[in-house]
């Protein structure tokens, strides 16, 4: 990764987890090429289009975890499907 500057949009989901947002990017600013620039802006879901989209495909996965994949069916030509074990 090179340096630069990023700017993360976050849905903001209340005072203290957004908090644990931060500090979960102070945590890890060590690990960014030196002179990296990183900014966070929490933003109300509904006012932020593109946090829309995020929740839309969520919820397609999730939907597809239990088994309902029409939704993956009209999204697969649009995205690609990468499993990650944790």
């Amino acid at each position: 990764m090179r340096s630069g500057s990023f700017d993360i949009t976050a849905e903001s989901r209340g005072g203290v987890l957004d908090r644990r947002d931060v500090e979960l990017l102070r945590s890890v600013r060590f690990d960014l090429p030196k002179g990296t620039r990183v900014r966070l802006d929490h933003r109300r879901g509904e006012t932020e289009p593109l946090l829309w989209l995020a929740d839309t495909i969520a919820g397609a996965v999730r939907a597809t975890q239990e088994g309902r994949t029409i939704y993956r069916e009209v999204l697969a030509d649009r995205l690609t499907w990468v499993a990650v074990d944790c």
